[in-house]
């Protein structure tokens, strides 16, 4: 008996949901035959989630909020709350703001590091401190400010008003984020940044909180993704894959030495989500793209030959289960992949 792989595969944002317009735009953008057989040959049923962060809480139970895991896969564990922290522009329309963010945003090492030095001497004080690991953006507080903010991928492309807590318990943080936005006001990293053409980094966003641990829960047997939520799941001393094509060499060698039963593996891939949370169409198509030729390219002749069991989350509302029997349902033929994404 060969060796079954168990893929847990979360893909927020695969299928949208994207404006009409962008939904439209896949039938034009390339042919996605692999994809489009795995999600043909698959159930779907509910499924709770809409990012990479709460699928995942989903799927694991017990697993630390999105804050302290990205933490641990840094090596980074103090005895305080830790949250998630993006900058953010935000862009004035009438009397309300717009928040933006996005990898557009991200800047240089040395201007990160100057931008969080600013920030840790106007709010040590505060119990509150910023860092900044491999572009993973962190802040540690003695004590939470209060309840969570919404996460970014909910608020980028919002208006503030819209998104932010009005409740007496949210003051403290309505507060720090006033506070930030003045001490960025002019910051010589956004005058470089303007003076360039680029947006101003005139804000920051937290959230994700909770008490620094590493996860302390059963995980996969292979966490496939370099973003940073897998690297807090990995397990000290092992090393995250790359990319579906080395679980796939793996699980072949396995195969091709006799080996039985079944492997569990969790692959997170965030290209679809990072696009659509820094508003880029096109980046979404070309992610889009991607998955067809680096996931789902060997992904569907595994399940061809029986040797996937597959559960793909993305984010839609949908988890699409396909088992080792799926090679055998031939009623069911592949059609144009745009009528799958779903529309804002």
């Amino acid at each position: 008996m060969s060796t079954l792989l168990q893929l847990d595969c979360i893909a927020p944002r695969l299928l949208g949901p994207v404006p009409a317009t962008l939904a439209d735009a896949v039938r034009t953008a390339g042919e996605f035959p692999n994809l489009a057989w795995l999600l043909a040959r698959a159930n779907s049923a509910p499924a709770a989630g809409d990012s990479a962060e709460s699928l995942l809480a989903n799927c694991i139970d017990g697993l630390p909020a999105p804050g302290p895991l990205v933490a641990a896969g840094h090596g980074l564990a103090p005895d305080s709350h830790c949250y998630r922290a993006a900058p953010v522009h935000l862009r004035a329309d009438r009397d309300r703001l717009l928040l933006f963010a996005g990898e557009a945003l991200e800047p240089d090492p040395e201007d990160a590091l100057r931008l969080v030095d600013e920030f840790n001497a106007a709010f040590a004080e505060d119990g509150l401190s910023l860092t900044v690991a491999d572009g993973d953006w962190l802040l540690f507080a003695k004590a939470p400010p209060g309840p969570d903010l919404p996460p970014l991928t909910r608020v980028a492309g919002q208006y503030m008003d819209t998104v932010l807590p009005t409740d007496a318990a949210a003051r403290p943080w309505r507060q720090l984020l006033n506070e930030v936005q003045m001490m960025l006001h002019e910051h010589p990293v956004n005058q470089a940044r303007e003076a360039r053409g680029e947006a101003a980094i005139n804000g920051l966003w937290f959230w994700g909180g909770g008490p620094s641990a590493a996860p302390a829960v059963p995980l996969p047997g292979a966490v496939i993704g370099t973003d940073a939520l897998s690297r807090g799941l990995t397990r000290p001393g092992d090393a995250a894959l790359a990319g579906i094509e080395a679980l796939a060499g793996h699980h072949d060698a396995m195969a091709s030495s006799n080996a039985a039963g079944s492997q569990s593996a969790l692959m997170v891939w965030t290209d679809a989500e990072a696009a659509l949370t820094g508003g880029d169409a096109p980046g979404w198509l070309d992610a889009l793209q991607r998955f067809e030729r680096d996931v789902a390219g060997p992904l569907a002749p595994m399940a061809a030959r029986g040797q996937l069991g597959l559960r793909l989350f993305c984010g839609n509302g949908l988890v699409y289960t396909l088992g080792a029997g799926a090679r055998w349902r031939f009623w069911r033929r592949p059609g144009p992949l745009a009528k799958r994404i779903t529309r804002e």
